[in-house]
C-alpha cells in the first residue's frame, strides 16, 4: 500500500495542468460476467464515482456501488452480492471530443456469498451411480481486499457532460469452495469478474 501512496504523490507534483482543478461525478451501470461471457449468466452493476481533477490527464477517484452475479460452476451455483469501496487513479489521453484512459483502483468489497452444500452417496441399485441425499443453502458474509484495472473512453456531449464507456477486470482475494464432483470438493481459486459499463460524467 505504501508504494501506491508514493506513486500518487509523485504524479500529483509532476503532472502539468492546463485547466483549473475541479470535481466530477460519474453515475454508471452495466453488466458483469464472471468468465468474460463464457457459459455464464450475466450479472449487473451500478456505481457512483467522484473524481478530483489534478490536470487534464490525471484524476483521483473514490467510488462505491452494488454488484450482483452468479457463478454457474456447481449444481447449486454460487451467488454473490458485493458493495465495493475503492480509491484509485485515472490517466487520460484527451484529444478533441474523445479521451481514452486507463485506471487502477484498490479497496475492499463487502461480500454476501450464497451457495449450496450438497451431499451425495453411492446408489445401492446401480454400480458407479451416485444420488443426491441432501441440499442445504448457506450464506457467508465477508470483507475482502480487491483491485480493479480499467480501460475506457469518455465522449464530450456538452461543456460539462461526458458519456463514459469502460471495461474493467476486478480481482478479489477470496477463494471459495464449490462441489465439482459428488466425491470431492474443488477450490475455484481467487474470485474475479469482468464489468462492462456505461455512465454519465458531470463536471463542476
Amino acid at each position: 500500500m505504501k508504494y501506491f501512496y508514493l506513486i500518487f504523490i509523485s504524479l500529483f507534483f509532476f503532472s502539468k495542468s492546463s485547466a483549473q482543478n475541479h470535481w466530477q461525478f460519474l453515475v454508471s451501470s452495466g453488466a458483469i460476467s464472471p468468465r468474460f461471457f463464457i457459459d455464464t449468466p450475466l450479472g449487473y452493476q451500478i456505481e457512483g464515482k467522484v473524481y478530483y481533477k489534478f490536470s487534464d490527464s490525471l484524476q483521483l477517484s473514490i467510488s462505491s456501488g452494488f454488484n450482483r452475479w452468479k457463478e454457474e460452476i456447481s449444481p447449486g451455483g454460487n451467488k454473490f452480492q458485493t458493495i465495493p469501496l475503492l480509491a484509485g487513479l485515472k490517466y487520460s489521453f484527451p484529444f478533441g471530443l474523445f479521451a481514452p484512459y486507463f485506471s487502477g483502483e484498490l479497496g475492499i468489497h463487502f461480500i454476501i456469498h450464497e451457495y449450496t452444500i450438497e451431499t451425495y452417496e453411492m446408489s445401492e441399485r446401480f454400480e458407479g451411480v451416485v444420488k443426491l441425499v441432501s441440499s442445504n443453502p448457506e450464506t457467508a458474509s465477508i470483507t475482502k481486499f480487491v483491485y480493479r484495472l480499467s480501460i475506457g473512453s469518455s465522449l464530450t456531449v456538452h461543456r460539462n457532460l461526458d458519456v463514459d464507456l469502460r471495461i474493467s477486470y476486478n480481482g478479489i482475494s477470496y477463494s471459495f469452495i464449490y462441489v465439482y464432483l459428488p466425491t470431492r470438493q474443488i477450490s475455484s481459486g481467487r474470485l474475479y469478474f469482468y464489468s462492462f459499463s456505461v455512465g454519465i460524467n458531470y463536471k463542476l
